[in-house]
């Protein structure tokens, strides 16, 4: 009579979430006590299985079982990575949801024309686009700023939301010699800002664009 070889094995338990395969608890690591023939059987149906499920993009909830042998170390650590790529590879399978966005052009969505629109709310955060001056001087530098405060009253909002102001000119030494004009609109309450020298804007006879970024209070009261 042959006795079957008793193997020790080690087992990773992969337990995923219904429809998002999110790990619904950490991979655990426990082991029990087979015959050797039965393991290579085992092992080979649950591998092929969570392959094939992950390969199609099945996701369903449930225990994901894969064994590794006690008695080989090397291909459980290999067997291991590749389970942890199948999860990866699950994770980038899911299609994102869509992003609501509200979108401000002075009186439409958008400029189909351009591609562009002057200000785009996400959550909590407005994007504004580039507003532009074609003079470096008090005039066209607050009426630039007073067009960024229209549009950012369209949300509620105001200049002290701005959290990052990125400045284009085609003359920075201009614009560091007026820039007494732009400080007051933020009523000392200064954002992150980036100001760089271009050698020419959109418009060919702009010499400033100013885009900001502002974040809304998640009460209206803050």
């Amino acid at each position: 009579m042959i006795v079957p070889q008793v193997l020790t094995l080690y087992v990773c338990i992969i337990k995923s979430h219904t429809s998002s395969c999110l790990l619904t608890q950490p991979p655990a690591i426990v082991t029990y006590q087979m015959d050797k023939k039965a393991f290579h059987k085992r092992k080979a149906f649950f591998l092929s299985f969570a392959a094939i499920k992950y390969r199609n993009g099945i996701h369903s909830s449930g225990i994901w079982t894969i064994f590794f042998s006690k008695y080989d170390t090397m291909k459980m650590f290999m067997l291991l990575a590749v389970a942890h790529v199948a999860l990866a590879t699950c994770y980038g399978q899911q299609p994102a949801k869509p992003l609501t966005k509200e979108k401000f052009h002075f009186g439409k969505q958008q400029d189909d024309n351009a591609g562009y629109a002057q200000a785009v709310k996400v959550g909590n955060t407005i994007y504004v686009s580039g507003t532009v001056s074609i003079t470096i001087d008090s005039v066209g530098i607050t009426r630039l700023y007073q067009a960024i405060e229209r549009t950012l009253a369209h949300y509620g909002a105001g200049m002290q939301h701005v959290v990052k102001e990125n400045l284009y000119t085609t003359d920075i030494e201009a614009m560091k010699a007026n820039n007494q004009y732009r400080l007051p609109f933020y009523k000392n309450d200064f954002p992150a800002a980036t100001w760089v020298q271009i050698s020419r804007l959109y418009m060919p006879e702009a010499k400033l664009e100013v885009e900001v970024t502002a974040v809304l209070p998640d009460r209206p009261d803050e």
